[in-house]
């Protein structure tokens, strides 16, 4: 009985010190990308509006296209060229690891962009700020996909 109780009480100490990771986001959830989009919903003036892991708040993006979905970004991490995969996977030259196209909404005024590591989490618009209700879906496209938006600035 004793032996019963020692185990019992030592497996509920080691669930207690288990949980979720105190990152940025929750790596055991399966981030979900965007497939098939058309590099070209991408062109154009974009403004950093917000992120996780990020202090760019506010800068301007550029990405314009090029054959074979390429991409050629400026913005506040430097010029780079990268790509746009169909499975939506961004490779960027100015980011070290691969970000995913996680939304772009229907009338191409919002993306997501992030990492699976969940940082950085980076949000563009069309606009200087979001409205309300894009607001609103990009915490929730960004808590489904594992993110803590407590840490959205």
């Amino acid at each position: 009985m004793r032996a019963v109780l020692f185990l019992s009480l030592t497996l509920l100490s080691l669930a207690a010190c288990g949980g979720p990771a105190s990152g940025p986001r929750d790596t055991s959830v399966q981030m979900k990308a965007m497939v098939g989009i058309d590099p070209a919903r991408l062109d154009g003036q974009w403004r950093e509006v917000a992120g996780i892991g990020r202090t760019s708040q506010g800068a301007p993006w550029r990405i314009g296209t090029k054959p074979n979905a390429g991409l050629i970004v400026e913005g506040p991490d430097g010029v780079g060229e990268g790509s746009l995969s169909a499975t939506g996977k961004v490779t960027l030259s100015t980011f070290p690891a691969p970000l995913y196209l996680i939304w772009i909404d229907v009338d191409n005024r919002t993306v997501i962009l992030g990492s699976t590591a969940g940082a950085p989490a980076i949000v563009l618009d069309r606009a200087d700020r979001l409205p309300a209700d894009r607001a609103t879906a990009v915490r929730d496209i960004l808590a489904w996909n594992g993110y803590d938006t407590d840490r959205l600035r």
